[in-house]
């Protein structure tokens, strides 16, 4: 299947010179998440996420600015534009005609078209089980080294059972008082429209950052949340989120929260395949693994699952995050590596300088949770049925 028929030629631009305050503002008052920057000829892109959590002069041209994702064929095959939005970070990706671009593709219209295909996937298939949660006390602060550690964006707010979620958007909402502030829902904290947590006010909050780190969860959280089960059909849970404009749904066992639904998890099930010879392996930043290559990491994890012989490995994701701290001139980094498998899913986290010996503690991190895993029994997926179903289907 290819992505023709979800290839939209209506979409917002901006001229080079435009200023990014008025950008900003578009997307303060709208539901965008990207923007083309066009002159005589496509420049590039300004994503919403970029422009609003970053300390971005208002006075800077577009065009200093923008982002460079892959440029698509309008027949490229809809598993190929899954792995290349997850890889690069970029929910909307530019469509080309010869050297022009003609149109977009984005994440929601690309779930839409395969949705009725996901039937055969449950929300237990592709959701993330290493759940990092928070409580109502904890602070703003701290909920942004959590956002920066573990490489996530929301976290849920447990007390005694969820009762709430907190976002990135949430948090620079309320800190900069937008004039039309992002309003909570489904657990997403990215939901624009009538409903959810109202952080009012106009204005930025100058001179007063420290307390704004001070401030408790229970300020800035989203309440209800919006949740799912790990025994929900994957194509019903696609559904809620495009349906209601959600990024993400919790996923609840009980009153407990268990883990996160994101669309990009639903994109990377996409790209799960049964050809591949090597261990499928995706790599977001993959300009960070330097000097190392994709296959070193294939071989890297290879190794590990090697050592379990009843473990099938689906799919192995990677993700690598350079901080401003150095030694020696090796930056430190953050490596986080989902494996997921037929016996659960696995995630761990490493830190170190440079991408070789953050990757190498997230691994002997990996390697222990693996092997612990060996006296856990779990439901084996039958994963050669449920691959070929979704090969016939896409």
């Amino acid at each position: 299947m290819d992505i023709q028929d979800v290839v939209s030629t209506e979409y917002k631009t901006f001229e080079p010179d435009t200023r990014a305050s008025k950008i900003k503002g578009f997307f303060q008052n709208s539901g965008e998440e990207a923007v083309l920057i066009e002159g005589d000829e496509y420049k590039g892109i300004i994503t919403r996420r970029m422009l609003i959590s970053s300390h971005v002069d208002p006075k800077k041209k577009a065009s200093s600015l923008v982002s460079h994702p892959p440029r698509i064929d309008k027949h490229e095959d809809v598993r190929e534009v899954a792995r290349l939005m997850v890889e690069s970070d970029f929910k909307i990706l530019p469509v080309k005609e010869g050297d022009t671009v003609y149109g977009v593709v984005t994440s929601d219209e690309l779930l839409r078209e395969v949705n009725s295909q996901l039937e055969v996937l449950s929300v237990e298939d592709v959701y993330t089980q290493d759940l990092v949660t928070v409580t109502p006390d904890t602070t703003v602060g701290r909920i942004i080294n959590i956002f920066r550690e573990n490489a996530i964006s929301r976290v849920p707010v447990v007390d005694n059972g969820l009762v709430g979620i907190v976002s990135l958007y949430d948090i620079l909402g309320f800190s900069v008082r937008e004039e039309t502030p992002d309003k909570g829902g489904g657990g997403t904290g990215e939901k624009r429209g009538d409903e959810g947590g109202k952080h009012g006010g106009f204005g930025p909050r100058h001179g007063d950052i420290d307390k704004m780190l001070d401030i408790p969860a229970e300020t800035v959280m989203n309440s209800p949340v919006e949740t799912t089960t790990p025994d929900d059909s994957l194509n019903e849970a696609t559904k809620r989120m495009l349906d209601s404009d959600f990024a993400s749904l919790v996923v609840v066992e009980g009153k407990s929260p268990v883990g996160i639904i994101t669309k990009t998890d639903i994109l990377r099930s996409l790209t799960w395949t049964e050809e591949d010879a090597r261990m499928d392996v995706q790599i977001s930043n993959v300009h960070l693994l330097e000097p190392m290559t994709p296959d070193d990491v294939a071989e890297m994890l290879e190794e590990i699952s090697d050592k379990y012989a009843d473990m099938q490995v689906l799919h192995a994701s990677v993700h690598l995050k350079r901080h401003k701290e150095k030694m020696r001139g090796n930056p430190l980094m953050l490596a986080k590596i989902i494996l997921y498998t037929n016996k659960g899913q696995f995630v761990v986290k490493g830190e170190g300088y440079g991408p070789g010996n953050a990757l190498r503690l997230a691994r002997d991190k990996l390697e222990r949770r693996v092997l612990s895993a060996k006296g856990v029994r779990r439901q084996d997926r039958d994963a050669e049925r449920l691959f070929k179903e979704m090969g016939r289907s896409l």
